[in-house]
Formats: structure tokens, sequence, C-alpha cells
């Protein structure tokens, strides 16, 4: 599906029924044991956020823990 025609279906639908390829980004900015956690609490959130949706087609996810 092209860009125009995805536009078109997002004026009289909800993004959550509208069929997409979605991906997420998940960062942390030190590498302390509470950061890593928030950064693997990141990833299942939105994993399964995208996941759940029937519309959606799952697309893994960039990590940045620098």
């Amino acid at each position: 599906m092209d860009i125009h025609t995805i536009r078109q279906q997002l004026k009289t639908r909800p993004v959550y029924d509208v069929p997409l390829r979605v991906t997420f980004y998940a960062r942390v900015s030190s590498e302390s044991d509470e950061q890593l956690n928030s950064l693997g609490n990141q990833i299942g959130y939105y994993e399964e956020l995208i996941q759940k949706n029937k519309a959606w087609t799952f697309v893994p996810g960039y990590i940045d823990a620098d």
C-alpha cells in the first residue's frame, strides 16, 4: 500500500484499523541495571502492542543502548 492511500485511510479510520507495517525505537542512555531493565520494558511493551493489533505487520525494532 502506498503512502497516499494510507493518508486517505487515516482521515476516516483510527490508526489501529489501518493495515500498516509497524516498528519501534527503544533507547537508554546508560548501562546501569535500572536503565537496562527500562530498555527491556520498552521493548516488551511495544512488541506486544504492535503484535496484538491484527491490522498491523510487526517489523523488528531498533534498539539503541549506548
